[in-house]
């Protein structure tokens, strides 16, 4: 995917995430997107990861006409309809991470999916259409 297509679904689900969440949570997550992204840390990004549904809830996400026709329009037959808020969050999550150090961007997503339990694997395999290095993720695809 291209900067620029990355760019504005990363503006678009920071929007719909705002939105279906209460501004505690909103703020709580961008707190810890800066953390996970500043720091490169994996226990920051696994407490954040871990953590999410407890702040942001698991309601489905409520998305308007306007922001699913974006979507498609960028990204053709991706839908994020009947997902979940926390599903979203976690995704969104994994797209601020620093991706310069290939190494530590893969082993950084890898340690979640050695830990993950059910949910935060739906979020992880949600989110490799939107993680860098997609040569990395073809086995998980397989």
């Amino acid at each position: 995917m291209d900067t620029k297509t990355t760019t504005a679904i990363n503006e678009l689900f920071t929007t719909i995430i705002e939105k279906n969440v209460n501004p505690d949570a909103y703020k709580w997550l961008c707190d810890k997107a800066i953390q996970a992204f500043d720091t490169n840390n994996n226990y920051q990004l696994n407490i954040g990861f871990t953590a999410i549904p407890r702040k942001t809830g698991k309601k489905e996400v409520v998305i308007e006409e306007s922001e699913a026709n974006k979507i498609a329009d960028l990204l053709p037959g991706f839908s994020i309809s009947q997902w979940t808020v926390d599903r979203l969050s976690r995704v969104w999550l994994l797209m601020q991470l620093k991706t310069e150090n290939k190494e530590k961007y893969i082993s950084q997503i890898e340690n979640l999916f050695l830990q993950a339990e059910m949910n935060e694997l739906v979020a992880l395999y949600s989110s490799l259409p939107f993680l860098n290095y997609p040569e990395s993720w073809q086995l998980r695809c397989a």
